[in-house]
């Protein structure tokens, strides 16, 4: 009988599992979270789904879709620009005031370099990566700068 009981409840765990209810819900930091208890905004979930699987974490890298979208939008745009300027036998370019000009040789050139330098900053492997670092750190040098000049208690300093 004992036996028999053992059976029983192991074919029927799963079952028991669910009817306990399993939530999972997402907190205000962005973690995910699993109860027994429901909360606000927590969805039911299958509990044998749970338990039958590993749940692998996500690498978080803190760099924002759009961003990412930017960069590959440069990049597509960088590779462009590169073709045309490498196929144009004769390459003219526009001032703020509208007056169009033929490039010289060497400036022509000098435009080419510049171009495969775009390429290669929004193309490489890792770009969004080490563009994003550089962003960052470029924040943090001029929010340090920025506290620098400021007066110790808080106020702004007058300059006659």
């Amino acid at each position: 009988m004992t036996r028999a009981a053992i059976v029983l409840i192991t074919l029927l765990w799963p079952f028991l599992a669910e009817a306990v209810g399993v939530y999972r819900w997402v907190d205000a930091a962005g973690r995910v979270h699993y109860s027994d208890m429901p909360v606000t905004n927590a969805e039911r979930v299958n509990a044998a789904l749970l338990q039958s699987r590993e749940v692998k974490p996500r690498p978080v890298d803190g760099i924002p879709p759009s961003f990412r979208e930017q960069v590959q939008t440069d990049c597509a745009l960088a590779r462009d620009r590169l073709a045309l300027y490498s196929r144009a036998t004769e390459v003219f370019e526009q001032t703020a005031t509208g007056v169009t000009y033929r490039l010289s040789p060497a400036r022509q050139q000098a435009r080419l370099e510049e171009l495969q330098a775009a390429r290669h900053r929004y193309c490489r492997a890792g770009a969004a990566e080490q563009l994003w670092r550089t962003r960052k750190q470029q924040a943090q040098a001029a929010a340090a700068s920025a506290g620098q000049g400021a007066a110790p208690s808080g106020r702004a300093i007058s300059r006659n």
